[in-house]
């Protein structure tokens, strides 16, 4: 999954966020210096895929962060281009979700 990053992101952020090592987020963006991150610059946030999300009735990010169990701004970094107060029922959203390893 990637991410476009906004000012003042990090990758220490990321990994806090993600409940990532630091090491496991440098070592799959090589190709990036990890203190000159740039707004706009696509980061790689490596153990997760974006799965739609329907709006339903009542819902807010915060109210889906909260039912998901999930940080209100991973929702948001990764939905930049949703204007919240235009959510309407039946629209859709992308919600971050760890992969599963196979056991």
């Amino acid at each position: 999954m990637e991410v476009s990053v906004r000012s003042g992101d990090s990758l220490p952020y990321y990994s806090q966020l993600f409940s990532l090592p630091m090491q496991t987020l440098i070592d799959a963006n090589r190709s990036i210096t990890p203190n000159q991150l740039h707004v706009g610059m696509k980061v790689s946030i490596p153990g997760y895929r974006l799965v739609p999300y329907k709006i339903q009735v009542g819902d807010s990010l915060w109210r889906i962060s909260e039912r998901l169990e999930m940080p209100l701004d991973r929702l948001i970094l990764i939905n930049q281009k949703i204007n919240p107060a235009t959510m309407h029922v039946g629209h859709y959203i992308n919600v971050p979700k760890e992969v599963e390893e196979n056991k």
